[in-house]
């Protein structure tokens, strides 16, 4: 995906409005901000996010190639100038939906009752 492309799948997702689209934008600007795996995405919970004025501070815990989880690895992830891109304003914006309770941050929706904080969406390699 470019960067072009991503702009304009964000400004897509953040015209839509809504919490599945706020959350899937938050994934795919983390994603593409980090680099960080799929399995590492999902295993993300609240409490490895430390957001600070720079930015977005995120720790790592578990990664295929550290799989102990020893010491982990922070990641940082620097505040955008576009509002509709920025990796950071994505999630603080998810957030406001899904809740402070701690726990998997990138949680399953349902329609009836919200943000499911037990459990996070599968995310497969056709998606």
């Amino acid at each position: 995906m470019t960067v072009a492309q991503l702009r304009i799948v964000a400004a897509h997702m953040l015209g839509l409005g809504t919490p599945v689209s706020i959350r899937n934008r938050a994934l795919l600007l983390l994603a593409f901000a980090t680099g960080l795996r799929r399995s590492n995405l999902t295993a993300l919970c609240l409490e490895d996010l430390a957001f600070c004025e720079e930015g977005l501070r995120i720790l790592v815990k578990r990664e295929k190639q550290n799989r102990e989880g020893v010491a982990g690895r922070k990641v940082g992830v620097p505040r955008g100038g576009n509002p509709v891109t920025c990796a950071v304003r994505a999630p603080e914006e998810w957030i406001k939906i899904r809740g402070p309770e701690p726990g998997p941050l990138f949680t399953r929706l349902d329609t009836a009752s919200g943000p499911q904080i037990r459990s996070a969406p599968r995310l497969s390699r056709t998606s």
